[in-house]
């Protein structure tokens, strides 16, 4: 063991039970449910830097491309350096939690909210690429899982069941499948 959080935490508070932490550039990224995100020094633990949100964390943070992505309770997905902590960019989706981590894939950030949108953002501007609300279609349910992205595909699961095959670069619903049962874990 090179080092423990539990002795590094400086007033960070207590880690989220749901998160977990993401890597780049020699920092591990955590997330703490009373909404401090933290960078710790690879090699030491020690903080390279946090920042105080304004909303409960549920989601893990995401990191690549020298940016750290998370979403929060208030329904918005921020855009974080991965050296310096400084807030690149915010985009607020609704006021729906995104509990579930966001998903990179060449230039995009695609993530998910609780009443059924899915979307794609521009990982350095935070601009919509696309978004789709899926509340109607097979039901209502939410995203708690994470998209899972394939060559041209995203695939999501929502808490009622009801998984979707979407045109990564549309957001276009392709198919839909009942898998009969709540599906809480990412596909």
């Amino acid at each position: 063991v090179l080092w423990d959080i539990q002795k590094s935490r400086e007033n960070v508070g207590p880690p989220s039970d749901v998160t977990g932490p993401a890597w780049n550039k020699g920092k591990v990224i955590v997330a703490f449910h009373g909404g401090v995100l933290a960078a710790l020094d690879d090699e030491t633990g020690k903080i390279a830097w946090k920042r105080y949100l304004s909303s409960r964390l549920e989601s893990s943070p995401v990191a690549g491309s020298g940016l750290v992505f998370i979403g929060n309770d208030k329904g918005d997905v921020d855009a974080f350096d991965v050296d310096t902590g400084k807030s690149v960019w915010t985009r607020s989706m609704g006021d729906a939690s995104v509990k579930a981590s966001p998903s990179l894939i060449g230039k995009m950030v695609c993530a998910a909210n609780y009443v059924g949108r899915v979307f794609c953002l521009d990982q350095q501007s935070g601009k919509v690429l696309w978004s789709r609300q899926t509340a109607g279609i097979h039901g209502t349910g939410g995203f708690y899982a994470s998209p899972a992205i394939a060559g041209d595909r995203l695939f999501d699961a929502r808490d009622d069941g009801t998984v979707f095959g979407f045109d990564l670069k549309t957001g276009k619903v392709e198919w839909t499948f009942d898998a009969e049962g709540p599906v809480y874990g990412s596909p």
